[in-house]
């Protein structure tokens, strides 16, 4: 693989896998990225007839979803780091009391309650390239387990102390995807739910529940309340001491910040982890960028940079999402304003055209072959001389330039404006000079100009001139011009260079049925009619079966009461069904002739495998 395009892709892969990820979705999210270019952007085919078959599929696209078990695994781990500590102190009484020794120790735990996926929003049209990230639907449960301890000489105390937070997440980013990539921080906040404790802020009012918590973080003194003195009565009897009041207080203390510091790493965390998911590399987005406008086409050997300064060339991107699923569509688009671009040709009208016989059927399919050939043209010999234009007239001919590939079909928007038109009449066509006799076919010369500096061209035929080409020459030729060296190249389907006569179309015509091409489409084959027996036992279908009847040369034939048992079966349109349509068989007792070679419309006479033609040429045979 091509070195430079593998290494664009790898860098595309690089840009947007993060925000692949950050596609919204209550179902797995994706992001695709489409590149509509008349290039196969894996192999570096170029062929102009294939223009409209180049990657039709994505050349990235990633289905994801946030992983929330590895995340909560990482925010756990992160928690407990933080959060998870012992921490012991005493208080010193200088009245007659004893002193109060306490250890807190604090451990935590994490877990999502809820899970969601982000969702996808456009902002603005297509062309904006931006799209809103959102998450909703996240709820984690944060709980802190606190073991209080707390001694004087002469006593001794234990309680636990455990909490439960119920937190919301809540996430929000706007992503700018071109011409360059910008995504700021994710904005993830974090709102109480729940708790089984009162969590108070600076003015000592309970926090509501669908508060956001950031706003409090930092805030001292954040509290909590657990129905009165923390943990209830720790020492009981000393708890009126002036010892212990203080200690109860440190311990307070020790909780809250405890509490505090879980909440914010919870949302630290969070805002981190899931602003990866939705942030990706901007140098690795711009490189992307550079090197799909500076790669250099194949077959032309200018980049998309160049053909845009010097040929009108330029990179439509837009983006859309649909079904949650975030589409980027950048499309080549050519100019169509005339820039001192032209291109020339010749028609040939073949002197000969070949003669087909057809078959059509179901079993057999489709076969054209050539039986003759014969004269074409003709009315043509007496009009060599006389000026291209009167001959073919100035419709018979006209240039299409193409435009590039219509974003819409990629983007699915259902919006108009995002449905660019593929091909364009462009471009000042006539003919020139007057019609030649080259011998086995007549000549005109046409020229197109006021085209823009390079293009790609289709010419196409009406209807007349098509007739005149015949079938063995295509009615469409399509051509690019480029400018090389202060002269136009012109450049054939498959990016070779044309002779000095230019866009060859038609030529010299057949001087005998092999140089016809013959045409064969297989049909379904022959069939067993399965329900043949069931459809004339008398037994189970009384109105079934087959009449005796007479022929149209008085010979006994045997007429069906069910034509249609006969669909899909061989049948000879001599014989009659009970509606009139000759839609049966015949039946001919007759013995079996010795096998005979059938040509093409020959007649019949002999019965065949039973069945009888009665005069009746091959060709028509029929199946119901």
């Amino acid at each position: 693989m091509n070195n430079g395009r593998w290494n664009l892709r790898t860098a595309v892969m690089a840009s947007l896998a993060t925000l692949a990820v950050a596609s919204p979705v209550t179902q797995a999210a994706d992001v695709k990225l489409f590149l509509q270019a008349p290039f196969d952007y894996e192999t570096g085919a170029f062929n102009l007839d294939d223009i409209e078959t180049y990657n039709s599929g994505p050349v990235f696209s990633k289905s994801f979803t946030i992983p929330y078990a590895q995340l909560q695994d990482v925010v756990t781990q992160k928690l407990q780091q933080k959060v998870n500590k012992s921490v012991s102190g005493t208080v010193v009484c200088t009245d007659p009391c004893p002193d109060v020794s306490y250890s807190v120790n604090v451990t935590s735990d994490f877990a999502f309650t809820q899970t969601g996926q982000p969702t996808l929003q456009p902002f603005g049209d297509a062309t904006e390239n931006g799209v809103t990230v959102s998450l909703e639907g996240v709820q984690a449960k944060i709980n802190l387990n606190i073991a209080v301890h707390a001694e004087t000489w002469f006593d001794s105390g234990d309680v636990d102390i455990p909490i439960e937070v119920l937190v919301g997440a809540h996430g929000v980013s706007s992503v700018k995807i071109w011409p360059n990539l910008a995504v700021p921080q994710a904005a993830v906040t974090l709102t109480l739910d729940g708790s089984n404790v009162n969590i108070t802020g600076l003015n000592g009012e309970a926090i509501q529940l669908g508060v956001e918590l950031g706003s409090f973080i930092g805030l001292s003194p954040l509290g909590v309340a657990v129905g009165g003195p923390i943990g209830g009565a720790i020492l009981g009897a000393i708890l009126g001491d002036a010892a212990a009041d203080e200690a109860e207080r440190q311990v307070k203390a020790i909780v809250t910040h405890r509490l505090e510091t879980s909440i914010a790493t919870a949302n630290d965390m969070l805002e981190s982890e899931l602003t990866k998911y939705i942030t990706p590399t901007v140098a690795q987005a711009n490189a992307w960028k550079d090197q799909l406008l500076n790669k250099p086409l194949p077959g032309i050997g200018q980049s998309l940079n160049s053909l845009k300064q010097n040929w009108g060339v330029d990179l439509d991107v837009r983006s859309w999402v649909v079904n949650n699923s975030l589409r980027t569509v950048a499309s080549t688009r050519f100019s169509s304003t005339p820039n001192g671009g032209a291109t020339y040709g010749r028609v040939r009208l073949p002197k000969t055209q070949c003669v087909y016989s057809e078959i059509n059927n179901r079993i057999i399919g489709h076969i054209k072959l050539p039986i003759a050939t014969s004269a074409h043209n003709e009315d043509l010999a007496g009009q060599v001389g006389v000026d291209c234009n009167q001959v073919l007239g100035n419709q018979a001919l006209s240039a299409n330039l193409y435009l590039g590939e219509s974003p819409e079909a990629k983007l699915a928007s259902g919006n108009p404006a995002n449905d660019l038109p593929r091909w364009t009449q462009a471009g000042l066509l006539a003919f020139t000079g007057t019609l030649q006799d080259k011998g086995s076919y007549y000549e005109c010369a046409f020229n197109v100009n006021a085209l823009p500096a390079a293009g790609i061209t289709e010419m196409a035929a009406n209807n007349d001139l098509a007739a005149r080409l015949t079938e063995l020459f295509p009615a469409q030729k399509r051509s690019m011009h480029v400018p090389v060296a202060g002269t136009t190249q012109i450049l054939n389907s498959k990016l070779l260079p044309y002779g000095p006569s230019g866009i060859l179309i038609g030529g010299k015509g057949p001087e005998s049925t092999e140089d016809c091409p013959s045409e064969h489409e297989g049909g379904t084959g022959w069939q067993k009619n399965f329900d043949f027996g069931s459809k004339f036992d008398p037994e189970t279908c009384p109105q079934c079966g087959f009449d005796i009847g007479m022929g149209k040369f008085n010979e006994v034939i045997y007429v069906a009461r069910n034509p249609d048992a006969f669909a899909g079966v061989w049948a000879f349109p001599e014989v009659q069904g009970n509606s009139g349509v000759l839609d049966s068989v015949a039946l001919n007792p007759q013995p079996l002739p010795p096998k005979t070679d059938i040509g093409l419309g020959q007649t019949v006479t002999a019965p065949i495998s039973g069945l009888q033609l009665s005069g009746q040429k091959l060709k028509t045979l029929q199946r119901f």
